[in-house]
Parts: structure tokens; sequence; C-alpha cells
């Protein structure tokens, strides 16, 4: 799975945690990652949240948002964003909640249906162009 450019940019701590930066492959943007032990149970190596680099376990840092990018979503819509859909909510519904963030025009090739969506919300960036 080609989630992440694991391009170390820099190295640093934050009291006793140990941070990394790599690059996303989807966002091209720079992301902190915090250096974890083991992971949670029932979350997987993704390379979105939780990334392997060597023996050394990462779990992204992040805020209660999440992008639909950092699933694989096209914010152009010239692609299909079906599974990003499917990898982020399954991802929220995991975690018990938070926000999908949207930030573009995103394809959808196929009805996507979702039950038990308790606590999950999906917001636009406000600036008046995000269509599904």
């Amino acid at each position: 799975m080609k989630n992440l450019i694991l391009i170390f940019l820099f190295c640093f701590s934050l009291g006793s945690a140990q941070v990394v930066q790599l690059i996303d492959s989807n966002t091209k943007e720079p992301v902190n990652f915090e250096r974890i032990n083991t992971l949670p149970v029932g979350a997987v190596v993704d390379g979105v949240i939780y990334a392997k680099k060597g023996a050394y376990l990462y779990k992204r840092i992040y805020t209660e948002n999440v992008r639909l990018e950092w699933f694989g979503a096209d914010p152009t819509g010239l692609k299909s964003s079906n599974l990003a859909f499917i990898k982020a909510i399954d991802f929220l519904k995991r975690n018990k909640g938070g926000k999908l963030l949207l930030m573009g025009k995103y394809r959808v090739t196929e009805p996507l249906i979702f039950d038990n969506l308790e606590g999950i919300s999906i917001v636009g960036d406000s600036n008046g162009n995000d269509v599904i």
C-alpha cells in the first residue's frame, strides 16, 4: 500500500515522545508521526494513521478532524473516491467518531451505504466548493 513516502525530514523529541515528519504520498504534505510501542487493538499499519519504518511503529498526530485525501480521495473529482470514503468512515468508526473533512469535489461512482455513524460528522471546509 503506497500511502506514505517514508522520507524523514527531521526527527525531534516532544517531552518523552519521539516525533518524525514524513511526506504523505496522497496530499504531498509533511505529516508529524509519534513513535509508539504497540498498535492499539484492532489497528493496522495502513500508512495513513499508522506507519512502520524499520522496527519502529508510528501514529499520525492529528486533531479530531481527518481529511478524506489522507485515504486516497481525489479532490478534483476526476477519479472515483469511493474507496477513500469507505476507508475514512471505517477508521472513524473504529475510533468511536470524529470529523471527516472534505476539501474539494469528489466523484462517487456507486452508492455508499454506511450504518452506525454515531459520533461521525462529515463537513466541508466552508469555502462553498465542496461537492460529492
